[in-house]
């Protein structure tokens, strides 16, 4: 890790900044994902499992 040590502190702080909006992506991907599949359960709960 020598290289890193060696980075300006700009380029940390961009590299940083990156490796948190790319996560903070990839959560609300996710998140979304996780939704939409919810959304899909209750709708058909609410359809097909309850009497009418």
């Amino acid at each position: 890790m020598q290289w890193f040590r060696d980075l300006q502190i700009g380029r940390k702080l961009g590299l940083a900044f990156t490796a948190i909006t790319l996560l903070a992506l990839i959560l609300g991907l996710f998140a979304m994902y996780e939704l939409r599949n919810s959304q899909a359960l209750v709708r058909n709960i609410t359809t097909e499992s309850m009497p009418a």
